[in-house]
């Protein structure tokens, strides 16, 4: 059943270009991702990034599927929610603080 799921998230234009200017560490947030006990239990990885653009990845196992052998909507979610925010994470200073304080997945 291996199974590919990707999402990707950009900050909105605006976002980007006032984002422009800040130094994004890039191979700190790979690093990151890699050492991040959530993202290797969950499967994760980081398929690409770029200032405010991130696309994470995930083979599907037998853990992700709903009972209709679908990627389940918790795990869409989740990915979603990752790859924000790790867009923004990569376009702010090291060591600021972001959460997501509100979601929806329809």
């Amino acid at each position: 059943m291996p199974s590919l799921v990707g999402i990707v998230s950009r900050a909105r234009t605006s976002t980007r270009e006032r984002l422009a200017g800040v130094e994004a560490p890039l191979e700190d947030l790979a690093a990151a991702v890699r050492d991040s006990a959530f993202y290797r239990w969950f499967g994760m990885e980081l398929a690409a990034a770029e200032t405010g653009s991130v696309t994470l990845q995930l083979e599907l196992a037998d853990r992700h599927v709903n009972i209709q052998g679908l990627a389940h909507g918790g795990v869409i979610a989740t990915l979603a929610d990752a790859a924000m925010g790790l867009s923004i994470r990569s376009a702010v200073e090291p060591g600021r603080r972001h959460v997501t304080v509100a979601m929806d997945v329809k």
